[in-house]
């Protein structure tokens, strides 16, 4: 018995090594943009300490892992055109600064995960400044040619996410080299050249150099275009680009076993499993969509059921599915609220957007004043209407700043945190209740996910996570007009079910299951997290 004891105790613990290395597949994370979260100095400018002070507000919300979008010195206020990978920007703190993050963070049970952009660099980097002057050893770190591509047929050079034959868009001239170099985003972020071995040797020791220092990985940026094989269809999601992340992801997890590497493939979804394991996640900009035509105007239009079925049909398995994270917004897309704002009791739908980002497969990506509903800013004008800084109260500057903010505040009476906090039916509230929700419920987390039909599958939305133990019921009415609908299970879901009970997870209130139908009547806006109990 003794000896049957030990090899069981030996399996647990193995077996939570194995779980520990993927860790990223059962957690939630939170975004900051580090200029706009939280300003510790009063110099107008949020920085890393400020975050620091903050982490116990971003453990509040169930979240094991942080992304910081660029923190690496630059000229951008967004820091997408890199100067030097192996540094802070000096308005966000020191390195030290960053190393006691990654600390007390650790100390939490969060992560941090850095945004490594390595589809191109800054102009203003030494890298390409020495390429420019045909350096013998730098020479041939960026994509050059001494003739303009021309201009041939429908498709040919343009930008990789869009469709036409403009080489001018992605060909910019260097006057020192009297040469062309690509750039795909803007002359000031020259593409580097992964093909050439000295570059891919460098992103290693930039990735092994943060790693050793203790970030849980990186979100990868616009990795869809990091090498270009030629025009057009060239330009993007090439089995090339395929092949560097997948053994830039091996290098990875040989320096540190558990790290997490998600990367920005924004396409569809079909597209995005075609990169398969080049990395081990990436972000679901499809499901967005779904949720929110969902919660904003209905079922129906919201293609909620359809969308189901394709991602079962195309992954084919959960696990496959759980590569993909859904996320709320980011700092690149309209926020999620503003999306809502103009249907009636946009918070109240905001709330089913929450949870049903928390009941679906994949591990939520929350970004900053997403859980207290912001909108875009109505004082700035395209990314910066979703970068301006965190609401935190109602009192000057929001609470963001002791000082001049570095860009337009948008203070609100309600959408701020000190408000929210007081509100035990808040959004952030909520956020908190379906977070701990998800975190509680292997279900949730690990569970397979199937479509249960009701009578009005046009206004109401009903699926079930289940697994071998567990069966939980989701339900969600986003409709301000009463309603009465039926909930409909198939005989092989029903035999499990009959003479148990369902509690809300939500609520606690109990439902006793007598037949293989369940009647309801909801007066308006309402979400149910059903729970199976056995009696």
């Amino acid at each position: 018995m003794r000896r049957l004891f030990f090899v069981l105790v030996c399996l647990l613990v193995f077996s939570g090594f194995l779980f520990s290395d993927e860790w990223y597949r059962e957690a939630s994370f939170y975004q900051i943009f580090p200029r706009s979260f939280y300003d510790s100095d009063g110099d107008g400018i949020g920085d890393l300490k400020g975050i620091m002070m903050k982490l116990d507000y971003i453990s509040s919300l169930g979240v094991k892992g942080i992304w910081l979008n660029p923190t690496f010195p630059s000229p951008s206020y967004h820091g997408y055109d890199i100067t030097d990978y192996y540094g802070v920007n000096p308005q966000f703190g020191t390195l030290d600064d960053m190393k006691m993050l990654i600390k007390e963070a650790d100390k939490r049970g969060i992560k941090i995960l850095l945004d490594l952009v390595i589809n191109h660099t800054s102009s203003q980097i030494e890298w390409f400044k020495k390429s420019e002057l045909r350096d013998t050893f730098f020479d041939s770190w960026y994509v050059w040619t001494n003739v303009l591509p021309k201009v041939e047929g429908k498709y040919g050079w343009a930008k990789p996410w869009s469709r036409g034959n403009s080489p001018w868009e992605v060909w910019s001239y260097s006057s020192m080299r009297k040469e062309y170099y690509y750039s795909a985003f803007w002359s000031g972020m020259p593409d580097l050249n992964l093909t050439n071995p000295e570059v891919t040797k460098e992103i290693y020791n930039i990735a092994r150099y943060w790693l050793e220092m203790g970030v849980g990985g990186f979100r990868m940026d616009a990795v869809r275009y990091l090498i270009e094989t030629g025009p057009g269809e060239g330009q993007a999601d090439t089995e090339e680009t395929k092949m560097w992340l997948r053994n830039f992801k091996d290098f990875c997890k040989k320096v540190k076993k558990d790290s997490f590497l998600i990367g920005e493939v924004w396409v569809a979804n079909s597209t995005i499993l075609t990169y398969g394991d080049s990395l081990d996640g990436y972000f679901d900009f499809e499901q967005r969509d779904v949720f929110v035509s969902t919660v904003g105007f209905g079922p129906s239009v919201g293609r909620f059921y359809s969308y189901i079925k394709n991602m079962k049909d195309i992954t084919k398995s959960i696990d496959t599915w759980k590569k993909l994270y859904p996320f709320t917004s980011n700092h690149d897309v309209t926020r999620v609220h503003s999306l809502l704002e103009r249907r009636p009791d946009s918070m109240e739908r905001m709330k089913l957007f929450v949870t049903l980002m928390f009941t679906f497969p994949g591990n939520p990506f929350i970004y900053q004043g997403d859980e207290i509903g912001m909108l875009n800013s109505p004082y700035l004008r395209g990314d910066m209407a979703y970068r301006d800084p965190m609401v935190w109260s109602d009192a000057k500057n929001v609470s963001f700043t002791t000082g001049a903010p570095w860009t337009y505040v948008n203070p609100h009476p309600v959408i701020n945190v000190m408000e929210q906090e007081r509100d035990k039916n808040s959004l952030l509230n909520h956020y908190r209740r379906m977070s701990k929700i998800r975190n509680s419920e292997e279900v949730l987390r690990r569970g397979d996910i199937i479509i249960i039909s009701n009578s009005v599958t046009n206004r109401v939305v009903s699926f079930a996570r289940t697994n071998a133990n567990d069966f939980i019921a989701v339900i969600v009415y986003p409709y301000p007009s009463p309603t009465n609908f039926t909930l409909y299970f198939d005989d092989e879901v029903y035999k499990n079910l009959k003479g148990n009970r369902f509690v809300d997870l939500l609520t606690s209130n109990t439902i006793s299951i007598t037949s293989n139908s369940i009647d309801f009547y909801f007066d308006s806006y309402t979400n149910l997290v059903l729970k199976l109990i056995k009696n």
